[in-house]
């Protein structure tokens, strides 16, 4: 699969069969193989061995945005650092998939507050811990 349409494509074709909650995503892929394909013709694609990406999905309200760039605040060396990331944001609004600019292992900061901003000195904790209760949930 060399690229997927970010947008579905109209499901004009046999298999949309009216189906108002199917979404079809146009895509280019790569035959390797010497073979001949004509009008009305298919293949079937299988994709074996892809490797697991390190899928980074976090609550919207850590993205902030500004002149268009999306950005999120990490905890780095034990200061916060402004890190600008690519985010796509799902469609129900509450989580955000980032596709570049952190990773699982980074520890992210809720964005809000006065004392949130780049170099500010981080202190790790349970939700709880940092709110003053401790009800085993964090």
């Amino acid at each position: 699969i060399l690229e997927i349409s970010e947008y579905p494509g109209s499901s004009n074709d046999y298999y949309g069969g009216g189906n108002n909650n199917a979404s079809h995503y146009p895509f280019v892929a790569s035959v390797l193989d010497d073979i001949e394909l004509g009008n009305d013709e298919y293949v079937n694609i299988t994709l074996d061995n892809v490797p697991e990406q390190d899928k980074v999905e976090i609550m919207t309200a850590f993205v902030r945005s500004e002149n268009g760039q999306s950005y999120v605040y990490k905890e780095e060396d034990g200061v916060l650092k402004r890190q600008i990331v690519e985010a796509k944001t799902s469609t129900d609004g509450y989580s955000t998939q980032i596709l570049s600019g952190v990773t699982s292992e980074d520890k992210l900061a809720f964005p809000y507050g006065k004392g949130v901003k780049e170099g500010a000195k981080t202190k790790e904790g349970t939700i709880g811990e940092l709110y003053g209760y401790s009800d085993g949930v964090g």
